[in-house]
This record gives C-alpha cells, sequence and structure tokens, in this order.
C-alpha cells in the first residue's frame, strides 16, 4: 500500500467515526454538538474524494439536514442545492438518486412555506423516479407522499388521497400489510381523511398503523409516538378528551425516552399534550405543562418567517388558558401576518389561524 493510499484509508475510517458520532448526537436533538462533527466528516470527504464525489453528496446532505433541524433554512437550502448538483453531476439528471436530493430541497422550500418553488421540484422527482425505477417500486414512495402532503395543505384532498392510497398500495405489495414501512403509509392516508374531516375513515388507519408498530420488533419508539398522537389528535376532535390527554401523554413519555426532552420537536409534544388537558378541563396542570414549553422554547429566535410561528402560537394559548385574551389576541394576529407573507391567502394554514383569531375575537367580545 502506497503512503497516500494508507493515509486516504485513515482518513475514511476517521470520517465514518466522525459520521457516526454526529448521527448519534443528531438524533438526540443535540445540534450545536453535532454540527462541528458533521463539518469534520465533510472536510474529510472533500479531501478524500473531491467537492463533486457521491460520498461528498452524502456528507452534504447530512450537514444540510442538520441546519435545517436546527432552523438555520439559508444554510441548509444552499447545502441541499450542492447536494442537488453533485447528483446530477455524478448520476446524472434522470438518476432515483438524484430525485431523491430533489425532494430533499423540496421538504426544505416546503418548511419555508414555499410550496411554489417546491412542488415542480417534487414533480419531477416522482417524474424521474417513475421513469428509473417503474411505477411501482417502493422508492416511489417518497416523493408520492411529499408531494401528498403538499396537496393536503393546499386544502386538495381528493389529490392527495389519490397519491397516498397509491403509495401505500406500493408499501403493502413490498413489505406486507403489518410491516412497520406500511403503517407510515396508514399514517399518511389517516392524515389527508381526519384533515378532510372523514373521521370514520381515518381512524381504523390510526389505529392499524398504531398497532402494526406497537407489535412490531426492532420498531424506533419516535414512530409509535408519532401515532399515539395522531390518534389522539382524532379523538380530540371526536370529543373523546380524557382518552385523547391519555394518549398524548403516552405519546410523549414515549417520545422523550426516543428522543430526549431537549429535541425540538418534543416542543410538538409537550404543546399537544397541553391542549388536550384543556379540554378536560385540567386547567392548572395545562399550564405547567405550557410554561415548560415556553421555558424549551424561549431560546428560539424573533418570528421571522412561517417556521417560527410556532412560538407565537404557543404564547397565544397560554394567554387564552390565562384568560388575557387581549394578548392572545395580538399575538395570534401577529402570527397570522407572518403566515400571509409566506402562504397564499387560500393556504388551509392560513384559513384556520384566521380562524382561531375570529373565535378569540368572538370570546372577547362575549
Amino acid at each position: 500500500m502506497t503512503p497516500n493510499a494508507a493515509v486516504n484509508t485513515e482518513l475514511l475510517s476517521l470520517e465514518d467515526i466522525l459520521d457516526g458520532q454526529a448521527r448519534r448526537l443528531f438524533e438526540q436533538g443535540k445540534f450545536d454538538a453535532a454540527a462541528p462533527l458533521y463539518r469534520r466528516a465533510l472536510a474529510v470527504a472533500e479531501r478524500v474524494n473531491g467537492p463533486a464525489h457521491p460520498q461528498t453528496g452524502a456528507r452534504v446532505h447530512d450537514l444540510a439536514r442538520l441546519m435545517e433541524a436546527a432552523g438555520d433554512y439559508a444554510g441548509a437550502a444552499a447545502l441541499y442545492r450542492r447536494a442537488v448538483d453533485i447528483a446530477e453531476q455524478s448520476h446524472g439528471p434522470h438518476d432515483p438518486r438524484t430525485a431523491l436530493s430533489l425532494a430533499n430541497l423540496a421538504g426544505l422550500l416546503r418548511t419555508m412555506a414555499d410550496d411554489t418553488a417546491a412542488e415542480p421540484l417534487l414533480r419531477r422527482a416522482l417524474a424521474i423516479s417513475e421513469q428509473a425505477l417503474g411505477p411501482l417500486h417502493p422508492d416511489m414512495v417518497v416523493a408520492l407522499d411529499s408531494l401528498a402532503a403538499l396537496m393536503r395543505d393546499r386544502g386538495d384532498y381528493t389529490g392527495a388521497e389519490s397519491l397516498c392510497r397509491r403509495a401505500l398500495g406500493i408499501l403493502e405489495d413490498a413489505w406486507g400489510p403489518d410491516h412497520p414501512n406500511t403503517s407510515a403509509g396508514l399514517g399518511n392516508l389517516g392524515l389527508v381523511l381526519h384533515s378532510r374531516g372523514d373521521l370514520d375513515a381515518a381512524e381504523p388507519l390510526y389505529r392499524r398503523a398504531l398497532e402494526i408498530v406497537e407489535t412490531s420488533a426492532g420498531t424506533d419508539e419516535a414512530h409509535v409516538s408519532i401515532c399515539l398522537n395522531n390518534l389522539a389528535g382524532l379523538l380530540r376532535d371526536r370529543g373523546e378528551a380524557r382518552q385523547a390527554a391519555s394518549l398524548a401523554r403516552r405519546a410523549l413519555a414515549i417520545w422523550e425516552r426516543a428522543r430526549g426532552p431537549e429535541h425540538p420537536d418534543t416542543l410538538i409534544m409537550v404543546r399537544n399534550l397541553a391542549v388536550m388537558l384543556r379540554d378536560v378541563d385540567q386547567r392548572q396542570t395545562a399550564e405547567a405543562e405550557r410554561l415548560r414549553d415556553l421555558t424549551l422554547s424561549e431560546a428560539a429566535r424573533e418570528p421571522r418567517d412561517v417556521a417560527t410561528t410556532a412560538l407565537l402560537t404557543a404564547r397565544a394559548q397560554v394567554r387564552i388558558l390565562q384568560g388575557r385574551l387581549d394578548e392572545a389576541e395580538m399575538l395570534i394576529a401577529r402570527c397570522l401576518e407572518v403566515r400571509r407573507a409566506c402562504l397564499d391567502d387560500g393556504d388551509v394554514r392560513v384559513e384556520n389561524l384566521s380562524r382561531w383569531l375570529d373565535d378569540v375575537r368572538a370570546l372577547r367580545a362575549g
């Protein structure tokens, strides 16, 4: 072995070690600790393989995913675009790996509420995958689900349902009806039907998905938590507040065990539980949970885009619980202003927030 080859072998081993350590920290939500490790792994990949190698592209993607999770959307977008460029150069514009990179970039743009830019990327990714793999290949599911989520948020439930049913059929054919991978398809279809208001159709899908992940060995506990949370939300909409709160508590406990209390998505679980507890009139408990949510969130940056409106809505919910409706109205109105700057007025997310503002104003007037 030449000296250069030996050095490269050592560097590749170091790259794998750095990547493994970074992934563990990422899964725990410790983004600040993971970032320098991901950056070092990328630097090693660039040194060994060059800036346009597929392995370098994989490291670029890892760092982009971290920056997205940490809320640095501009930095993540630049990296995702670089990953697309590397994939196109390495594999060609019609390769499924290029399609995956396009879908990742589109997912970030969706988080940034730029559905106009995300949709053509998703449709291109779907066309590439279908042409390269065939319409029934399991790798088609990512693009189908991503496009379905976009259509669901726009209120196109018919289109979203069609895509989700197609994705579910692919998963069932590939993995069988009782595989954890299939449970994700069930949950996605349930979300569309739930959003449309068809609770009777959505509930058995949620329950089946939960049964699969609870009884399958080796299932990531986070998936169990997500399934519980979906079902809790549906039961709340049915008016079954106590059962919903019980499931939300289980969801939060499992999520914290799987991802840790510092993970950003833990905040979502906390907020959900607070809403459920409010519904059963356990106001003191709900207030405690909400204040904990705010304590975890206070380090967040000032709201500047749609992705940071969660803090505003959390604060508004606290003010409602405290009976401070004037402050709640102000917070919701500010949140709506931010969303309208990023989304069309017909977007479901804008309409839901607008209705919430009307409800608070009616409470104040009454």
